[in-house]
């Protein structure tokens, strides 16, 4: 997951000229998936979601530039960021929900 992060460091993250959207965009769809990648069956604590959660908003506090000393709440980073960013345990959920309705439809049509 650090490395999904780490290879776009310089060509994207570090960029200037690339809008806070975009940088956005790709963050979800390459770094999330990879962080996520198999969420569903996963059994979760309080403490691996609180990891991912950390992991999550300190990279996005990267992406958007605000500095840690700021002490800028961690709601104002996900707005910062825009609307489609939720919290990593949204995500979670969200994943863990749509895997339960593709098991529950496969069980009602088999019926």
């Amino acid at each position: 997951m650090f490395s999904a992060f780490g290879k776009l460091l310089r060509q994207l993250w570090g960029v200037h000229d690339v809008s806070l959207k975009t940088k956005v965009v790709v963050y979800r769809a390459v770094v999330l998936t990879t962080l996520l990648y198999g969420c569903e069956s996963w059994t979760l604590y309080r403490r691996s979601i609180r990891r991912l959660d950390q992991f999550h908003l300190r990279y996005l506090r990267k992406i958007a530039r605000v500095k840690c000393q700021g002490r800028i709440p961690n709601t104002d980073v996900l707005i910062t960021c825009g609307r489609p960013i939720m919290g990593i345990e949204a995500f979670l959920l969200k994943a863990q929900l749509r895997c339960v309705g593709h098991i529950m439809r496969i069980y009602f049509l088999d019926i």
